[in-house]
C-alpha cells in the first residue's frame, strides 16, 4: 500500500500533530523534501511532503501566497517545524492551508527533519519491496492461468479482477477477441475509440494512459517486432497506479506472444487449405474428399461461389498487379467464409461460402484496383465448372471495368465477345452503326439513340417515343432513315439482333 500523510502522522516516534487540512490526510507521499525558500515550486514535481521552518515567511499575505503555490504544485502536505523561527504554528498558515485543503503537520522542535525523511524513506522502501513481491506473484499467476486455461478464459478475467477494471482485447481490425466481464466490449469499445486510434497512429511502440474526471483508460499494443497483432484495452473509474502498469505490461507480453503464436498457426493452416483448395478447383481430388474439406473449413456445401480477381483491362500492365494480388490474398485470408487458392501473378482464385462472402471479397479487391468474377452456386463436385464461369465473369468485369460481375447476370453478347479485344469490337460495331453515327454527328438527327430506345422497349413504339420525348411519327421517320442508311430492315429478327449486339459492343469497347 502507498504511504499516506495519515500514516506518517501515526508514527509515534515523530510526535507530529495535524494542524490544518485534515480532509487531505489520505494523500500519497512520494518523497520528503526540505526547503526554506519562499517559492520552492521550481524544484517540486508533486507528491512531496515539504518540510520547512518558515524562516523567510512573516506576514499573513506571504503565508497565504506560499500555501497557494504549494497546493498548485501538487504537494501532498507540509511539515512545519516550530521553535526555530516561529514559536508556534502561524495562524495565517493554518487558515490558508484549511482553505486550500492542504494538510499541515506541526513538527516539534525535538523532532529533526532528517528523522521524518528516514522514517518515510523506510516505509517507501518497504512499500516498493512489497509491490515488487506482489507484482511477481501476480505475474506468476497470470502465466499459470494462461497455460492452464488460455488467454481469454484464464488471463483476461484474472487481470480484470487484479486491476479492478474492465479489459478487452481487439485484433488489428478492431474485432473484439475477448472481454472481461463478457459484456464490456459492447459498452466500452466505442468510448475508447479516440484513444485506440491515437495509439494506433504511433505504431508498435505506442501506448497510452488517460485520466479523466470519472474514468481512466489504458491502451497497449500487442506486438512482436514491427507487427501489431491487436490491442489490450482497460478502463476504470480511478487512475491506474504503478503496480497496475507493471502488471498490465507483463500481461501485454503474454498476450502478444499468444496472438503471434495463433497467427503463425493460422497462417500455416491457411497455406494448407490454399493448396488443398487449388487441388479441388483443378479436379485433382474426389468429390467426397472435397465435401469433407469444405465442411471442415465451415463453408456452405451447395452454395459455394468461386471468385476470380484480376486487374482491370484498362489498367496499364506493370508490377503493381502482382503486388495487388498478393495484398488481396493476405487480406482475404482474414475474411470469414473465404479460402484462397494459391495466387498466380495475374489472378487470385477464391472459394467463398456464399453470396455475402463473395461480395465482401469483391469490396476488398476493388480497394486494390482488382475486378472480380463470381460463379453461379456450386457444390464440391462442380468446382471446375464454377472456376470456368468465374474466369469468364472476371474477364467481362475487367473489360467493362466493373467492380464485379456475377456469372448468372451475364448477357449472351458478353459471353460471345469475352475473348475479343477492343479493336475487334469496334470493327464490328462500325460496320453496323457507322453510317448512323456519322449521320448523327452531322447534326441531322438522333438515329442511334432512337434505335436503342426502340430495342430497349421491345419495339413498343409508344413507350419508346415517350422515353425520347418525341411523337410516334417522328420515331417512325427516324427508323426509316435507319433502314435506308444501314441497309437492314427492322422487320428482320436477324437485323434487330445485329443492331442490339453492335450497340452493346460499342459500350463494351468503351465508345458508347
Amino acid at each position: 500500500m502507498p504511504v499516506t500523510i495519515s500514516q506518517v502522522v501515526a508514527l509515534p516516534e515523530l510526535a507530529l500533530r495535524v494542524a490544518a487540512g485534515s480532509a487531505g490526510l489520505d494523500r500519497e507521499v512520494r518523497l520528503v523534501h526540505t526547503s526554506e525558500v519562499e517559492d520552492p515550486t521550481p524544484w517540486l514535481s508533486g507528491g512531496e511532503l515539504l518540510l520547512t521552518t518558515g524562516m523567510r515567511l512573516r506576514g499573513r499575505p506571504e503565508f497565504a501566497a506560499y500555501v497557494r503555490r504549494l497546493a498548485a504544485a501538487g504537494v501532498s502536505g507540509v511539515g512545519f517545524g516550530t521553535g526555530v523561527r516561529h514559536a508556534s504554528l502561524p495562524r495565517a498558515l493554518s487558515e490558508a492551508a484549511e482553505t486550500e485543503g492542504l494538510p499541515v503537520l506541526e513538527v516539534p522542535y525535538e523532532t529533526p527533519f532528517v528523522a521524518i525523511s528516514e522514517a518515510v524513506s523506510s516505509r517507501l522502501a518497504a512499500d516498493q519491496a512489497s509491490a515488487a513481491a506482489r507484482t511477481q506473484e501476480i505475474q506468476r499467476e497470470l502465466t499459470r492461468r494462461t497455460v492452464d486455461a488460455g488467454p481469454w478464459e484464464g488471463l483476461l478475467p484474472y487481470l480484470a479482477r487484479v486491476l479492478g477494471c474492465w479489459c478487452a482485447v481487439v485484433d488489428a481490425a478492431d474485432v473484439v477477441l475477448a472481454a472481461a466481464p463478457r459484456d464490456a466490449a459492447s459498452t466500452t469499445l466505442s468510448a475508447v475509440r479516440p484513444y485506440l486510434d491515437r495509439v494506433r497512429s504511433l505504431g508498435p511502440r505506442g501506448a497510452g494512459s488517460w485520466v479523466g474526471p470519472d474514468k481512466s483508460v489504458m491502451v497497449q499494443p500487442l506486438a512482436t517486432g514491427q507487427h501489431v497483432h491487436g490491442y489490450l484495452l482497460a478502463g476504470k473509474t480511478t487512475p491506474f497506479g504503478s503496480l497496475d502498469q507493471a502488471v498490465a505490461g507483463f500481461a501485454v507480453s503474454l498476450l502478444s506472444l499468444e496472438l503471434a503464436r495463433a497467427r503463425s498457426v493460422s497462417r500455416a493452416e491457411q497455406r494448407f487449405r490454399s493448396r488443398l483448395a487449388g487441388m479441388l478447383l483443378a479436379g485433382q481430388l474426389p468429390a467426397e474428399t472435397g465435401r469433407e474439406a469444405i465442411t471442415a473449413w465451415g463453408l456452405s456445401e451447395g452454395a459455394l461461389r468461386v471468385c476470380v480477381c484480376v486487374p482491370a483491362a484498362a489498367a496499364p500492365a506493370s508490377a503493381a498487379s502482382p503486388d495487388a494480388i498478393r495484398a488481396l490474398a493476405e487480406a482475404a485470408a482474414d475474411i470469414p467464409g473465404i479460402v484462397c487458392a494459391p495466387a498466380g501473378p495475374d489472378e487470385l482464385i477464391v472459394l467463398a461460402s456464399g453470396t455475402d462472402e463473395a461480395a465482401a471479397l469483391s469490396g476488398r479487391a476493388a480497394a486494390v484496383s482488382l475486378r472480380t468474377g463470381v460463379s453461379a452456386p456450386a457444390d464440391a463436385g462442380q468446382l471446375t465448372r464454377a472456376l470456368r464461369e468465374a474466369r469468364l465473369a472476371a474477364q467481362v468485369a475487367a473489360a467493362d471495368d466493373r467492380q464485379h460481375t456475377w456469372f448468372g447476370e451475364l448477357d449472351p453478347y458478353q459471353v460471345l465477345v469475352s475473348g475479343l479485344d477492343r479493336d475487334a469490337l469496334r470493327v464490328y460495331a462500325d460496320a453496323v452503326l457507322g453510317a448512323l453515327e456519322r449521320h448523327d454527328v452531322d447534326g441531322r438527327g438522333e438515329l442511334v439513340r432512337s434505335l436503342e430506345a426502340l430495342l430497349r422497349h421491345g419495339e413498343h413504339w409508344e413507350r419508346a417515343a415517350a422515353d425520347l420525348g418525341v411523337h410516334r411519327n417522328t420515331l417512325r421517320y427516324r427508323m426509316r432513315r435507319v433502314e435506308e442508311l444501314s441497309g437492314r430492315q427492322l422487320s428482320s429478327q436477324h437485323a434487330r439482333m445485329e443492331f442490339w449486339l453492335a450497340l452493346q459492343l460499342r459500350r463494351l469497347a468503351g465508345d458508347g
